[in-house]
């Protein structure tokens, strides 16, 4: 959260403070955020006495800046430059994990076929996980649960729905094709191609005619949040989102009784392992009951100058600590 200093004059709806080992020098939204080192800060001071954090708005911008020698650490999203990020001269690239989870959220509401718990497990079966992972630049480790592997109550759940055709087709066959119709399948804005595989792939083995949209984040949030889709190709973005298949109000949550339950006991944990059983157990609950197509965590990927040290790897594309980086 934010720490405000009540003996300030700042103005926080236009203006930032720095409270810790940086103060802020020069704020442009959407652009630019200058930090300088606060010599009465408390604790170890930092070792860079400025540093400049610049936004751009693709990793192509990105990736020219650091080609020009205008940056000298880059943080990848997208992915799509990672290539040509890594034939900059005197660069590396470093790769540390995250907690992001790309996931294929299933509509578990009464207005979806997928209310069904048979047709939610034939698709798990049906969806290659593999097809997201290849075309996603910064790779990933595939999890097949809600929690990654940085998170507490991680388990390897892969093996649960294993990309199986076979399994797939006579668990659709239950249903009639008039029964079946048409779903509807949204994939964010640049991803048709993996859509259009991953349509094809759910199509063969079900009878299903699919819808496929791409659309933007915006439009993304809204049609999930109000039920408008049926799968819908995603990310959630932080440890703190394993809960939402079991939270009242969560466009995810699965109306499953024992999910619920598990997450509850996770929640009022008394202590870290008591925690860590209950959360393990709610992550296999909503696996098994397929709330959802969880396919991987990505990876956290950065291009670093050789001059630069001092740096983090894992979730820097969450979290970026700066009081340790050194530039030679």
């Amino acid at each position: 959260g934010i720490v405000y200093d009540t003996k300030s004059m700042i103005d926080y709806a236009s203006a930032a403070l720095g409270t810790g080992p940086f103060t802020v020098s020069d704020y442009n939204k959407g652009n630019s955020l200058v930090l300088l080192r606060n010599d009465k800060y408390w604790g170890t001071p930092a070792s860079c006495a400025s540093i400049t954090l610049q936004y751009f708005n693709s990793d192509t911008a990105l990736a020219e800046a650091m080609e020009k020698g205008n940056i000298q650490m880059a943080v990848p999203l997208e992915g799509n430059e990672n290539k040509r990020l890594a034939a900059v001269a005197n660069t590396q690239m470093v790769e540390g994990q995250s907690t992001r989870v790309r996931f294929i959220a299933i509509n578990t509401t009464v207005s979806s076929i997928f209310c069904d718990e048979q047709a939610r497990k034939a698709a798990r079966y049906a969806l290659n996980a593999q097809t997201v992972l290849a075309a996603d630049g910064n790779g990933g480790v595939p999890v097949g649960g809600p929690i990654d592997p940085l998170s507490t109550g991680y388990e390897d759940l892969n093996g649960l729905y294993p990309y199986n055709p076979g399994k797939a087709a006579p668990l659709f066959h239950y249903f009639s094709a008039s029964y079946l119709g048409t779903i509807n399948f949204l994939v964010p804005q640049g991803e048709g191609g993996v859509g259009g595989e991953l349509s094809k792939q759910i199509s063969s083995v079900s009878g299903f005619k699919v819808n496929l949209e791409e659309v933007d984040q915006q439009t993304m949030r809204k049609r999930i949040s109000e039920g408008k889709y049926d799968l819908a190709l995603t990310t959630s973005n932080r440890t703190l989102d394993e809960g939402m298949f079991a939270e009242s109000g969560s466009p995810f949550v699965l109306q499953d009784a024992r999910a619920q339950q598990a997450w509850t006991d996770a929640v009022h944990s008394k202590n870290a392992n008591e925690y860590e059983a209950n959360a393990r157990a709610y992550a296999r609950e909503v696996s098994n009951n397929a709330a959802a197509h969880w396919l991987y965590a990505r990876k956290s990927i950065m291009a670093v100058k050789s001059n630069v040290s001092g740096y983090t790897k894992n979730m820097t594309d969450q979290l970026l600590p700066l009081q340790s980086i050194v530039v030679k």
